[in-house]
């Protein structure tokens, strides 16, 4: 119960730094209820969603508190049996990995465009609590799901080559530049994640000093945002994942609870939306690079072999 009120919690500090971050958007029509719960939907002005220029977009798993990140692979028994979206991202960053340690690999900029979006947009958000003098204080922060993982993950109770593991000191951390210089830590507070004066940064621990690989604004574009979800739930497979999320914008007009695959691979298909007419329906088309017309091939799923 007291889990219960505490993930409430989070939920509506995700939503009061959503709006607390409207100033400079166009406001949506519909304005938010006093207090949202992750059970229900809130509202979603979606008519306007596919106009918004700049808007991005995060996906947010709440916990109640950062030691119960570890129900994503580990049951209440305490034994390893990792949920859908665990095993998705768990097969990414593996094939990452093989693929880094082959020179040339095809298949390197596909896993490694997906761990980066990962690490964009996909977050933990859980009450981050600590001592002020003899005050207990606290407040509502976002990790990146794949970095909380990584330095989550007891080794002695996931089977051998088991789970989401540190290869190559690869880190994901939250930050900003400030005169010059990198400052970046494992959270930040929800209200930052929502600013554009903070990034991404994949890190690297070489002699003991962290190097940057790449930096990455934080939350995605729509398009971009789909690609993750779809290769999120592609790699899964069948079956529902087990997820209890939201999925918010940086400008207010979408904060929605999901809870199963359809929810989140359909949260904002343009069937969904308002249509005026046959005519007037509105399909989602995902940016690339101008080539000739040819066949694409999709990428495996867990657990299948290539041809």
């Amino acid at each position: 119960m007291a889990a219960k009120l505490w993930e409430d919690t989070v939920v509506t500090a995700l939503r009061d730094a959503q709006w607390m971050n409207c100033k400079g958007h166009a406001l949506p029509q519909t304005f938010p209820p006093g207090f949202v719960k992750l059970d229900g939907n809130a509202e979603s002005a979606l008519g306007d969603l596919l106009y918004s220029s700049g808007e991005r977009y995060y996906l947010i798993e709440v916990k109640s508190g950062r030691p119960d990140i570890s129900s994503e692979w580990i049951d209440s028994d305490g034994k390893y049996k990792p949920k859908k979206i665990y095993s998705s991202l768990t097969f990414l960053w593996k094939e990452l990995e093989k693929a880094s340690s082959q020179k040339n690999d095809p298949d390197t900029g596909f896993y490694r465009n997906a761990i980066l979006q990962s690490a964009a947009c996909h977050y933990f958000s859980y009450w981050n609590e600590w001592t002020l003098g003899n005050i207990a204080t606290g407040e509502v922060v976002v990790e990146p799901y794949i970095a909380a993982c990584l330095d989550l993950l007891d080794l002695k109770l996931a089977p051998n080559k088991f789970g989401i593991r540190p290869w190559n000191n690869n880190n994901f951390l939250l930050g900003r530049e400030i005169n010059g210089e990198i400052l970046a830590g494992k959270a930040l507070a929800v209200q930052k994640m929502l600013s554009e004066s903070y990034r991404g940064f994949a890190v690297a621990k070489k002699n003991g000093i962290l190097h940057t690989k790449n930096s990455y604004p934080l939350g995605l574009p729509l398009p971009q945002f789909q690609d993750y979800i779809n290769t999120l739930t592609d790699t899964a497979g069948k079956g529902e994942l087990d997820i209890h999320a939201i999925v918010l914008s940086n400008t207010g007009r979408v904060f929605k609870a999901v809870s199963s695959t359809a929810e989140l691979r359909n949260f904002l298909t343009p069937d969904l939306l308002e249509t005026k007419s046959p005519e007037q329906k509105l399909i989602l088309i995902n940016q690339s690079n101008p080539s000739s017309l040819r066949s694409t091939a999709g990428k495996p799923k867990n657990g299948s072999s290539k041809s």
